[in-house]
């Protein structure tokens, strides 16, 4: 009888063992990540308040790059009625004139030209150096103040997402510039959170560094909730070339590019993902990454539309032009090749008639038309991805091509 309990009771146990372990439970139900945008940062508050309307509102929002803007905004003004009407303000035009274009010139943009193609020729040939961030950067930038911009991460409304904003921290001053880089890594990611949410990302990895070994970027990862979400989202527009890093506490920070499709950390803190689907890197810009960052980012975005995501909202850029306050390029003699802001401004029309005084169009009732377009924009193509891109399909983006898509070739009809 006792063999035969010591027996019932060591199968039970056995059973017990080859069970599977029940999978741990992710802090969110639910993710946003929001990537990318540049100066079109705009129409990712639509996008959001689409989702919220569709009954898929977020429990944390992911934020790179440009949508980090759009990402403070959201939690510095969460009513939705006072933050649209923040998007047509005085304000936000006077934050967005904060970037300044100071080095868009002929000599200026042969002189980077030059050298982005020698960092390339280094990485190319095995001998990289450390990249000029610091006096080929195209912008400066003036102090920015919007409602709600020195918001901590924690200061947010009962039932509101947490927002994760993601930079890097440069572990190199302006004096070690054009030094051999040594195959050292140069960036750390940076995770800009609360505490709520930095308590579950101890011991994350950064997947480019770990995806991508001999790229500058280190696998391991820094996190702060020391930093309000305007400061946060300052570093997280810092492309390589087109901003200088921040400097605090002695420490150097530069963008969200570092890693702008973050789907393994939305992944590891989430159940379901969304996530925009973006338009691939042109040529200049994917050189600038590649130099800077050592790793090719249209390869990382086909990897990234090929894996699991549960919704996509399609952010391939067809038709922006009517919103877009990206530099342009002007052509022609005396400006060949200059870069021109591409701000709002006050514009007077011509006279309709003889007599007549003319008719002048504040910079602000430019920007409303802007915001308000992108803001739609932004909205129809959240309602698309909640109504029409259950499970992961792609089938509504516009704009796949081998460059930014990595999934399987759509059906023949």
């Amino acid at each position: 009888m006792r063999i035969a309990r010591f027996a019932l009771r060591l199968s039970l146990l056995l059973a017990c063992l080859a069970a599977p372990l029940p999978a741990q439970a992710k802090p969110f139900k639910r993710a946003l990540v929001l990537t990318g945008g540049g100066f079109k940062f705009l129409y990712f508050v639509g996008m959001y308040d689409a989702l919220v309307d569709s009954g898929q509102q977020p429990d944390l929002i992911i934020a790179t790059c440009g949508a980090a803007v759009a990402a403070a905004l959201i939690q510095g003004e969460p009513d939705r009625d006072r933050r649209l009407h923040l998007l047509q303000s005085p304000e936000l035009l006077q934050a967005v004139r904060s970037f300044r274009l100071v080095r868009g010139g002929v000599r200026d943009l042969e002189l980077l030209i030059r050298k982005v193609s020698r960092y390339d020729t280094g990485w190319r040939t095995g001998s990289d150096v450390i990249p000029d961030l610091f006096s080929l950067a195209l912008y400066d930038t003036d102090p920015v103040s919007l409602p709600g911009w020195e918001r901590s991460f924690t200061d947010r409304l009962e039932g509101a997402p947490h927002l994760l904003i993601v930079g890097a921290q440069l572990d190199v001053d302006p004096s070690r510039v054009e030094t051999s880089r040594n195959g050292r890594g140069l960036y750390r990611e940076v995770y800009f959170t609360d505490p709520e949410v930095a308590v579950h990302l101890q011991g994350v990895r950064s997947a480019i560094g770990l995806r991508y070994p001999g790229s500058a970027v280190s696998p391991e990862t820094i996190t702060r909730t020391d930093f309000s979400v305007g400061d946060a989202a300052l570093v997280s527009i810092r492309d390589p070339f087109l901003f200088r890093p921040v400097h605090r506490d002695g420490t150097y920070f530069i963008g969200g590019n570092v890693n702008l499709y973050p789907l393994e950390l939305a992944r590891h803190l989430a159940d379901e993902v969304t996530m925009t689907f973006n338009t691939a890197f042109n040529g200049f810009e994917r050189l600038a990454i590649r130099v800077s960052l050592g790793y090719d980012m249209n390869q990382r975005l086909r990897e990234i539309t090929a894996s699991p995501v549960d919704r996509w909202i399609d952010a391939t850029l067809a038709g922006v032009k009517q919103f877009a306050m990206d530099p342009r390029m002007a052509y022609g003699f005396p400006q060949l090749f200059r870069l021109r802001p591409n701000l709002p401004v006050d514009e007077t029309l011509p006279p309709y008639a003889a007599g007549d005084s003319g008719y002048r169009i504040p910079a602000t009732a430019e920007l409303t038309r802007r915001a308000l377009a992108a803001y739609d924009w932004g909205y129809t193509r959240g309602l698309e991805a909640a109504r029409l891109a259950p499970d992961g399909r792609t089938d509504h983006v516009r704009r796949k091509t081998a460059r930014n898509f990595g999934g399987p070739p759509a059906p023949t009809p």
